[in-house]
């Protein structure tokens, strides 16, 4: 079993007034029937498909407990505190939308400017629990290195993320994963970003920066 892993997406998430002196909306959607290319160390290089439909029973189990948080509740500051609630879905073609009132808070108001100019993503996490697995597939079009296929059929859904780190653009090839245990794109950027700013204090220490990028680019890309 593959355990706990996340896709970030770069889809459509949005804030919507919802009438006066009621708190704004926050709406976005997980897209699904589509292909994407999962690279990463821990899982693996393959293609990844998850049915419309994989996640009905998860929700309709566990609706009540699902929560949305901001960037897995790993931020300093806000940590696992809810932004908003209760989290509803509504399953379409290719689509699974959901919606959630944003709380009145201090923390959810600062990621409003954000949220409002379309710079954050949707993230949520999950564990695969049917998964069909086809490991000779033939090239395709959509798959046209010939990767291992994985179409997941039913998998259990723990959260939604906000993140401002969506892996890639637009919602039709929108997946980048990890497991519970791996680091993401994101939080190694931040470390990157953290790392260059003090090497540059220290001049002496200057021919060390752009070593840590490449890094990245050996493990990414």
């Amino acid at each position: 079993m593959a355990g706990t892993v996340t896709r970030e997406i770069a889809g459509p998430l949005e804030i919507r007034a919802a009438g006066s002196g009621n708190p704004p909306l926050l709406v976005g959607s997980l897209p699904l029937d589509q292909w994407a290319e999962v690279n990463n160390p821990a899982e693996g290089h393959f293609m990844e498909r998850i049915v419309s439909g994989a996640f009905s029973r998860s929700i309709a189990s566990r609706g009540s407990r699902l929560r949305l948080v901001y960037e897995h509740g790993k931020d300093p500051q806000i940590g696992r505190k809810p932004l908003g609630g209760p989290l509803t879905f509504d399953a379409g073609p290719g689509m699974l939308s959901y919606q959630a009132e944003l709380l009145d808070a201090a923390y959810a108001r600062d990621l409003l400017p954000g949220l409002r100019a379309g710079v954050f993503g949707s993230s949520f996490s999950f564990e695969p629990l049917v998964v069909d697995r086809n490991r000779y597939p033939s090239r395709s079009a959509q798959n046209p290195a010939g990767l291992e296929e994985r179409t997941v059929n039913d998998g259990e859904l723990f959260e939604i993320s906000v993140t401002p780190f969506p892996v890639y653009a637009g919602a039709t090839a929108g997946v980048r994963s990890e497991t519970a245990e791996g680091v993401t794109v994101a939080e190694l950027d931040e470390l990157i970003e953290a790392l260059d700013a003090y090497l540059a204090a220290w001049p002496s220490l200057a021919s060390l920066r752009g070593v840590a990028s490449g890094w990245r680019r050996r493990l990414f890309i």
